[in-house]
């Protein structure tokens, strides 16, 4: 038994748990901590600034920050959530554009509509990973990895222990690990 919970312990064990654990609570802390909100881009009005599958951090707004130029996801009562531009700011409302559109947004949209301001953005394979630890089979296949990694053991190591020297008559030698070690010296 001494053995087994020796080899349990395995630094490089240790080490891939500690890794997938980060994996797992990475987006909870991140939106915990910082109060931003995750994104995944699902359209393409706001091409070349963002493309289908980006991963956007939204945080809260503040009112001065809602200016022309800012990237702000909002979502109208009776419509999705959708990330445009900011054109123009009309009193406590915001014209929008996707950086795609040739026009800008027919409806205008309240600062109540506003999800929150983009901070940062991701693209490509760090987006898809995001994207990936997202998903609940992701997570519960890293879950079930990480089960394993803790409880199942890791080989035996052979060679501890002195055995006897094998017998000179030419009798079969111990196959299993019991009989190995009622070959034991005392």
């Amino acid at each position: 038994m001494k053995r087994v919970l020796c080899n349990a312990l395995s630094p490089l064990r240790w080490v891939f748990v500690a890794l997938l654990l980060a994996a797992l609570a990475a987006p909870f802390a991140y939106t915990a901590v910082t109060g931003q909100e995750i994104v995944r881009v699902d359209g393409e009005s706001m091409v070349p600034t963002l493309h289908l599958g980006d991963v956007l951090f939204v945080g809260r707004a503040e009112p001065d920050e809602l200016v022309p130029g800012a990237i702000v996801t909002v979502e109208p009562p009776g419509s999705g959530r959708y990330t445009h531009r900011i054109v123009a700011v009309e009193g406590d409302s915001l014209t929008l554009r996707g950086d795609a559109n040739a026009e800008a947004d027919p409806i205008p949209v309240a600062f109540s509509d506003v999800r929150g301001v983009v901070r940062h953005h991701l693209a490509g394979a760090p987006a898809v990973a995001v994207l990936a630890l997202d998903t609940l089979p992701m997570r519960l296949s890293l879950v079930v990895l990480l089960i394993g990694l803790i409880f199942l053991p890791l080989p035996v190591r052979r060679g501890r222990g002195h055995v006897a020297p094998a017998n000179l008559d030419h009798e079969a030698q111990p196959t299993t690990r019991r009989e190995a070690r009622a070959n034991v010296l005392p």
